[in-house]
């Protein structure tokens, strides 16, 4: 006889269970065979007519996924329309970024439509009933899901309800390991069509990256472009030069060209002023004109056009054409070329800023400054306020701070007014304008206003109205200059603090380049009249009360990376406390363009593409860009200490009771070591900002015998550092720089022994300190010695009241 429990009812509690699990295995069974056919085929898809081929077979892939994860009738029939209505939607919106801006969608333009649709919507001037869509579709699609589930739950009963949950889940897990094994057949598809294709593609140029989107379709490209993000924005910190940095002597000597030591000043810091003027360049560098045209600000103009605290005027070579403005803003306030990050340089506050560190907003605020950056966008848009954040800003002022409309000296006023300025301590004001921004259509109402010029060449009428309304708005951009100096020279009356003002041209507009859309280069071709084909000049130039301690740039268009070192300049008492000396370096070999090119979608250009273009010292000035820590691995801060709170500064060094009589912290590290070749060669770093380097001279020889521990720890020496502090440090790491081994089986190795760290009165042993990298430590512990046995660095955290 059959009890109840042997053979359940399909209305009973293990009835539903089995009939749940059991439609569910079903499921799974057809998803998983759907899916390993289809990722079968895309892995033999011809290269002609990719786009297509790979866009319906990843379409079916997501679709068969939607039909998994939502088991609703119809679903089968519902799922391919969605996913081909979401592909369609893809390739319209990449069709059009791409006639806006030259460049394909990426993840990272979804990423920010997703985690902040508000900027997005403002970037495209979106009408005002749409945000109220942001926040009530997200709220619709929640609500109708739980009704789905209600309803649901009432027609099947709890246990079915529950058991169905649960294959769901199941489900989910499956579905993303599906996805996964689909993501790397897609991403094998697309690298071997662009390995086969790539000379004729080159897509290190934004033309050849946007034609490759083309040709392997958006979700092919999506896939592509994500391995890309994820890998190229690290390359620069993992890419090994294979040569070492410049010394510090050779930086300082190519400092001292650029720069006039005698007229530096141990001196209260000035006031900064930093602004960002939208789209302005010199015309007369730029286009064959029927006569020079003047303004303060244009390099070309006369000296005399200039007030007598103008030390620089001089073009500026960028690195983005026609819009892309936060790639300058993150070349001015780090030094680093953005190009070295790729695709990942494109989005720099979103992408690059969490690697921000020793940056020089970071580099100001250790010697007190203030620092507040205001800007006319939304600080949604592109992760902008996170990303002056992450750069060491502690203000951000975006359009909710001002009047709609301003222009720029109403931008410029509020900016000098809004925000806490102690009048005992220096501030940094990052100041954005936006009055110069394409389109540069005319303005009847003032054309009596315009200048009288023209193009030489064929040229057509509006062509010559867009060229004297850029001018009319370019005199409007001096004379805000000269309003925000005006406030700086009332502020040093009254304060007796010294001012440096910078301005500096982010890009050329789409005005004038082309790109974009038909809104922003009004459908004009200025490429007949053109002088500079890269389309990438435009100007700099530095105000400052003091005395004028620059000799830059020999007629040549300065890289925009030079700025923040040319700025320190006036806040530094000597070259070596310059921020980032090593642009100037680079300045000095390589002229105005290291990289030789505008690679903007890959580290340098792929496969050996740009070698023969770029400088011959790109190896070591990259490896002196790595080691000079301004930019990290967002995963180091935890470990080396850097993400932590602002470290407290002095307004007077003598306060400080670890240095020494002659104000200098003192450092003195007991070491050891074998040498292969080299004696052993470390760096010591405060809060990671290296501070001098020194080298184990004693380190026996090892090129022809072996060394054992005993005769190695017996042989301690004593290197000792001194350095200026501008705030009390709360970490200090030691780097072993130069890793030698002779092999297996051989002789010879260069390797550090550390046993100690005197830290002005505070000692550190050994094993006080930690590894940077703890997944891939560089030695090993060895009594109360650590043996550095490859290139790495320690990490050793000082107590807070040491040097107080």
């Amino acid at each position: 006889m059959t009890g109840p429990d042997m053979n359940p009812l399909p209305g009973s509690r293990h009835g539903q269970l089995r009939l749940a699990l059991r439609w569910g295995l079903h499921r799974l069974a057809i998803y998983l065979g759907a899916m390993l056919v289809l990722a079968g085929l895309i892995l033999v898809l011809p290269d002609a007519g990719l786009w297509i081929t790979l866009s319906a077979l990843s379409g079916l892939g997501l679709a068969a996924t939607l039909w998994l994860l939502l088991p609703l009738p119809r679903m089968i029939l519902l799922a391919p329309v969605i996913v081909a209505g979401l592909v369609i939607a893809l390739e319209r919106s990449n069709d059009q970024k791409i006639d806006l801006t030259m460049f394909p969608v990426t993840p990272t333009d979804l990423t920010m439509a997703v985690t902040t649709p508000t900027g997005v919507l403002i970037s495209i001037g979106a009408p005002d009933w749409a945000f109220a869509l942001v926040y009530l579709v997200p709220a619709a699609a929640g609500l109708g899901l739980a009704i789905v589930a209600l309803v649901a739950l009432r027609r099947r009963g709890l246990w079915s309800g529950l058991a169905r949950f649960g294959v769901l889940a199941a489900s989910a897990i499956v579905a993303a390991g599906a996805l996964w094994g689909l993501y790397q057949v897609i991403l094998r598809t697309t690298s071997t069509y662009l390995l086969a294709h790539q000379d004729r593609l080159e897509v290190w140029e934004p033309a050849g990256i946007s034609t490759f989107s083309n040709e392997v379709g958006v979700l092919g490209f999506l896939v592509y472009a994500h391995d890309i993000e994820s890998t190229d924005r690290d390359q620069f910190l993992t890419y090994a030069p294979g040569v070492p940095a410049p010394g510090r002597p050779q930086v300082l000597a190519a400092a001292d060209v650029y720069i006039l030591q005698e007229q530096m000043q141990n001196a209260p810091p000035p006031n900064i002023v930093i602004l960002h003027a939208e789209s302005t360049f010199d015309p007369n560098l730029v286009f064959r004109l029927d006569r020079q045209v003047t303004n303060p600000l244009f390099p070309t103009s006369p000296a005399d056009t200039r007030p007598a605290s103008a030390h620089l005027a001089v073009p500026a070579l960028v690195d983005t054409v026609g819009g892309g403005s936060w790639t300058s803003e993150f070349e001015v306030l780090t030094g680093i070329d953005a190009r070295l990050f790729g695709v990942a340089g494109r989005f720099t506050h979103s992408s690059l800023s969490p690697s921000a560190n020793a940056t020089f907003p970071r580099y100001l605020a250790a010697l007190g400054y203030q620092l507040a950056a205001y800007t006319y966008s939304d600080g949604g848009f592109y992760n902008y306020r996170r990303g002056y954040l992450n750069y060491g800003f502690k203000e951000f002022y975006d359009i909710d701070f001002f009047a709609i409309p301003s222009t720029d000296a109403q931008i410029a006023d509020t900016a000098m007014t809004l925000g806490t300025v102690a009048t005992d301590a220096p501030f940094l004001k990052m100041i954005l304008l936006n009055d110069n921004h394409s389109p540069h259509h005319c303005a009847p109402e003032r054309a009596a206003e315009y200048e009288t010029v023209a193009f030489e060449g064929e040229a057509t009428e509006a062509m010559t109205c867009a060229l004297q309304e850029y001018l009319w708005r370019s005199q409007n951009v001096a004379r805000t200059v000269d309003l925000i100096e005006a406030r700086l020279i009332l502020l040093k009356e009254t304060t007796g603090r010294d001012y440096v003002l910078a301005v500096y041209g982010d890009h050329q507009p789409y005005s004038f380049t082309g790109g974009g859309s038909a809104e922003h280069n009004m459908g004009l071709d200025f490429n007949a009249v053109r002088k500079d084909g890269e389309k990438r000049l435009t100007l700099v130039q530095i105000r400052s009360s003091r005395p004028n301690l620059l000799n830059c740039c020999g007629g040549a268009a300065m890289p925009l990376t030079l700025l923040p070192t040319l700025i320190s300049a006036y806040v530094a008492p000597s070259l070596e406390d310059l921020y980032l000396p090593e642009t100037l370096y680079q300045f000095d070999n390589c002229g105005s363009d290291w990289i030789g090119r505008l690679v903007t979608s890959s580290f340098y250009g792929k496969s050996g593409a740009n070698d023969d273009q770029r400088c011959e010292a790109f190896p070591e000035i990259v490896a002196a860009l790595q080691e000079s820590n301004v930019m990290r691995r967002p995963d180091a801060g935890s470990r080396v200490g850097t993400a932590q709170a602002a470290p407290e500064v002095a307004k007077d060094a003598n306060q400080f009771r670890c240095l020494d009589p002659e104000g200098n912290l003192v450092v003195e590290l007991s070491v050891s070591g074998t040498k292969l070749g080299e004696p052993p060669l470390f760096a010591v770093r405060l809060d990671g900002v290296e501070v001098g380097r020194g080298a184990v001279d004693g380190a026996i020889d090892t090129a022809e015998r072996s060394a054992d521990p005993a005769e190695i720890l017996s042989q301690p020496q004593t290197v000792q550092l001194k350095t200026r502090l501008a705030h009390i440090p709360r970490t200090i790491g030691v780097e072993f720089l130069n890793d030698n081994w002779a092999g297996e089986g051989k002789t010879g190795d260069t390797d550090l022994w550390l046993q100690s760290v005197q830290v002005g009165a505070v000692r550190l042993e050994a094993a006080d300190f930690q590894p940077v990298d703890v997944i891939s430590p560089p030695g090993i512990d060895y009594g109360t010695w650590y043996r550095f046995s490859r290139s790495g660095g320690l990490v050793g955290f000082l107590p807070s009241d040491f040097c107080r």
